[in-house]
């Protein structure tokens, strides 16, 4: 070796078990690397993480695995806008739609309205903030079955998510597990179930 191998940056000698001094090498020498503190972790559960290209048999399936992610990750969600064709028109969708758009419990902002009467105003304030953590599905045909991709996901939120001990939303309770159960109980006058 030459003599310019002293000219190296020390990060690229760190891997080496000599170092040149004077010209001459000393062996076995041991580079200290300055501790540093770790890097904050994202609260996230890897295992499970929905990904753009994820496909799903239906629409609902996505809904469930989207509601399973929001919580582990202590958040809800919400189905919000739903897109329609009427060239996606088909026995197994009469509605036409092709996309859903599946969003965090505290997305957008809710409009106020006038309310004559001042009794039947809300009397508590709306949790909505804008929050823009969202899944987006979209129907596509993948040989010859149509099945539902996830075409855009974002995990951004811009409030508190909830903790473990903390009780859960709605949406944690509509589960496939509660909508088996719930669909074999008979339905009351007003459409409730008992």
């Amino acid at each position: 070796m030459t003599s310019d191998v002293c000219d190296w940056p020390l990060e690229f000698l760190k891997d080496y078990t000599s170092i040149c001094e004077d010209n001459e090498y000393v062996n076995d020498f041991t580079f200290q690397v300055p501790q540093q503190e770790p890097l904050p972790q994202a609260n996230t559960i890897n295992e499970g993480d929905p990904f753009e290209g994820q496909i799903f048999n239906n629409d609902d399936e996505a809904y469930e695995f989207y509601s399973v992610f929001a919580r582990k990750n202590g958040f809800s969600i919400r189905r919000d806008h739903i897109y329609k064709s009427r060239k996606n028109e088909s026995e197994d969708n009469p509605l036409g739609v092709y996309k859903r758009e599946f969003v965090c419990h505290r997305a957008d902002i809710v409009k106020q309205r006038k309310v004559d009467d001042v009794e039947s105003q809300r009397k508590r304030k709306s949790s909505r903030c804008s929050c823009s953590a969202k899944m987006l599905v979209t129907k596509r045909t993948i040989g010859f079955e149509e099945q539902w991709v996830v075409t855009h996901f974002s995990n951004d939120h811009n409030h508190e998510l909830l903790d473990d001990k903390e009780l859960f939303r709605e949406s944690h309770n509509e589960s496939a597990g509660v909508r088996e159960r719930n669909k074999y109980r008979k339905p009351t006058f007003f459409g409730e179930r008992y």
